[in-house]
Parts: C-alpha cells; structure tokens; sequence
C-alpha cells in the first residue's frame, strides 16, 4: 500500500511540474529540496522528480526518463516503468 502511495504521489509531482514546464518552456528551472529519489534512465539518481525534470529540459538530446522511484539501480521490480508526464 505505501508502494502504490508513493508512486501516486511522485506520478501527481511529476505531471504537475511537466504542466509547469510546457507552459513556461524557457524558464529557470527551480525545485524544491524535498527528497523524494527516483533513478534516471541514465542511471543517475535525481533528488526528485523536479531535478530529473529540470536535467531533461537541460539535456534534451539524452531523452531522460524515469526508471523508477528510489536511488539508482532500480532493484525493485514494483517501481519499475514509470512514465514522466
């Protein structure tokens, strides 16, 4: 139950903050400081999904992605596959 909590909470954060980020496409890229990790598809763990987020924006040719909440590797097999918004 906290698993599924947890991956709706950060699926909510991260479609949030994509909203933000297509209406304002040429802004500065500001997150908060919460810790909530979430491991890149570039193997790299972000402190949110904010700052995978702001990488993105930042690195469009990597194509950066999700592979799943918590720090790099992704182990658990019930967070993989997560989409970013």
């Amino acid at each position: 139950m906290l698993t599924l909590k947890l991956t709706l909470f950060l699926v909510t954060s991260v479609v949030l903050v994509a909203a933000v980020e297509r209406k304002y496409p040429h802004r500065e890229c500001y997150c908060t400081l919460d810790i909530n990790p979430v491991c890149g598809s570039d193997g790299q763990t972000y402190i949110n999904p904010c700052r995978l987020i702001c990488a993105r924006r930042e690195t469009p040719e990597l194509n950066l992605g999700a592979a799943c909440t918590g720090k790099c590797p992704c182990d658990d097999i019930d967070n993989r596959g997560m989409t970013l918004g």
